[in-house]
């Protein structure tokens, strides 16, 4: 393996990254949406059946896969390990050997990796003279963008007999350069919750507005108010979004419609400013439309709460970071707005859901969810580095 980062890697390691490419690069090239993630899982359980593993279940979750290695004993701890393998609904643009060969769904956002990761984890477990003295829970996940994947691979068992101890998930991330890694305490990722709603007026001619009540007036008034929320009623050193996606309404210049239909989302990292952008939503539409003599319906769909790393979990994560790739590796990122399901895992069983910076070298880094993204593939070597130094500390390390 060549690199320009300054760090050694184990031999091991070094001799899995071709495998982990080729991983990778075959699940790019047949990516799969949502939950229906059955070739990638067949892919990972098969791998996991020739490594030896006896204690596999499939399709949890839809087309989840967990496993469990035993540990030698005089340990009861179990530490998971989850890797998401779902990819994205669109046209893949970058121009690779492996590009998909799916029309209009791609892996924009380095699940592949995080698959190809795993796998090579589960092969170096497997490989250990000297097992873990506790068992490791490998969880493949389908369903992470937005499909509520990692709970029902909860509800299907993932996490019980017997409930795991701590969890450590993984991202690759173009946001930072290749060799650097973001593992902070506390909230990294947003609650993510989607909202609707329609406001009813009085559909009219365009020349007799009087006759009226207009809805795309009120609705723009609400719009325009929605986003004092975050300027003005909640804490600024609160982070908080609210975001207004869709506006549907009318069907000709002339016609004033009777009604306006919106949608959009909202996210935090704090579950009291949550509550309090909801409560204000509402609070502005009804005194909008009250004045305007509108109506509304109003409906909140509940998405990912945020992703929260314990504090202890995530020195185990940076010590171990500092042991494979040096305290430079370790770099002040920022949180992000975005949202991620390893938080349902998180609330069960404390961790850390850390990111490994893969912005390629030499070339443009496109960020994630777009259609030329790719990755700097020799961070998925550091990836399993980290599980694995990771692992050795939470089994070994006071």
């Amino acid at each position: 393996m060549t690199t320009s980062f300054a760090m050694e890697l184990s031999p091991e390691i070094k001799t899995l990254y071709d495998d982990m490419v080729l991983w990778r690069r075959h699940i790019h090239a047949h990516p799969e949406v949502g939950l229906e993630c059955h070739r990638t899982a067949a892919m990972v359980a098969d791998h996991l059946t020739d490594l030896g593993m006896k204690n596999i279940r499939t399709g949890v979750g839809v087309s989840g896969v967990v496993a469990d290695i035993p540990g030698s004993g005089g340990d009861d701890r179990v530490l998971l390990l989850r890797a998401d393998m779902d990819a994205l609904p669109m046209l893949e643009e970058a121009r690779v050997p492996y590009q998909s060969t799916i029309p209009g769904v791609m892996h924009a956002c380095g699940h592949d990796a995080h698959t190809a990761i795993l796998m090579g984890v589960a092969t170096l477990l497997s490989r250990r003279k000297h097992p873990f003295p506790g068992t490791v829970r490998l969880m493949f996940q389908p369903g992470e963008e937005g499909h509520n994947g990692a709970m029902r691979m909860i509800r299907d068992g993932a996490m019980d007999s017997p409930v795991p101890t701590a969890s450590l998930g993984l991202h690759v991330w173009n946001e930072m350069p290749a060799g650097t890694v973001y593992a902070e305490a506390g909230p990294v990722m947003a609650s993510a919750d989607m909202f609707s709603f329609t406001i009813h007026g009085k559909g009219g001619h365009g020349a007799i507005p009087h006759f009226s009540i207009d809805p795309i007036v009120v609705a723009a008034q609400v719009i325009n108010q929605l986003q004092t929320i975050v300027s003005r009623s909640i804490d600024p050193q609160q982070p908080a979004v609210v975001t207004i996606g869709t506006i549907q309404a009318g069907t000709a210049p002339n016609i004033i419609p009777a009604s306006v239909e919106c949608s959009g989302t909202i996210r935090s990292f704090d579950p009291a400013v949550r509550d309090r952008m909801i409560d204000d939503m509402q609070r502005i539409l009804k005194g909008i439309c009250d004045a305007a003599d509108a109506r509304y319906e109003f409906s909140l769909t509940e998405g990912y709460p945020a992703t929260v790393n314990d504090s202890q979990m995530t020195d185990l994560v940076r010590r171990s970071v500092a042991d494979v790739m040096g305290e430079s590796a370790l770099v002040q990122h920022r949180p992000t707005m975005g949202a991620e399901d390893m938080s349902y895992i998180l609330q069960r069983a404390p961790g850390a859901f850390f990111f490994v910076g893969s912005a390629p070298e030499g070339k443009e880094a496109f960020p994630h969810h777009h259609p030329e993204f790719d990755i700097d593939e020799r961070v998925m070597a550091y990836g399993a580095a980290i599980f694995m130094k990771a692992a050795e500390r939470f089994f070994y390390s006071p």
